[in-house]
């Protein structure tokens, strides 16, 4: 069977028993893009447009089951790699070379978004809270309406959750 010197042939172990076929290309060109869309959700991340992270968050799974599945099938075969052109063995290991440090500097990204999401959720809670006591009018004692055991006041006016 005539291959492409890149074409990567690897025995599936499932009910079926069908060989898979993997492109060296097209692995490197998943690992080029999954580092793409890391850069740039890490970029959004940073400016806190999250809306756009959302955007690219299936084609980001996408890839990384994709890779994750070609990795499998590698480990089971590790010499599928033999006879492959030094050229498109060197290609995939720069696309993949980045990718960890990229990954961690993406989650720094996201728990720092989350941190201040969660800040901002308490804030507008506190406002609400404080805001609801302060149509409560003053209460017995000259206070604004707010007993300490906190019996005396209405929940807000809106449904604030104070987690995220």
């Amino acid at each position: 069977m005539n291959m492409p010197e890149d074409k990567i042939e690897v025995e599936r172990n499932d009910e079926r028993n069908t060989d898979v076929s993997i492109e060296l290309d097209d692995v490197t060109n998943d690992a080029l893009r999954l580092r793409e869309l890391l850069v740039r959700e890490t970029d959004l991340l940073k400016r806190m447009k999250i809306k756009e992270v959302g955007d690219m968050h299936e084609e980001k799974l996408n890839l990384i089951r994709r890779l994750e599945i070609r990795k499998q099938l590698l480990e089971r075969d590790p010499s599928a790699l033999d006879g492959k052109s030094d050229e498109g063995i060197k290609r995939f290991k720069d696309a993949s070379e980045g990718i960890d440090e990229i990954i961690r500097e993406n989650f720094h990204e996201v728990l720092k978004a989350k941190e201040i999401n969660q800040r901002v959720v308490e804030v507008v809670f506190n406002k609400v809270m404080e805001s609801q006591a302060e149509s409560l009018g003053y209460g017995k004692g000259g206070d604004k309406g707010i007993s300490l055991s906190g019996k005396d006041m209405p929940s807000p006016s809106i449904a604030v959750d104070k987690s995220i």
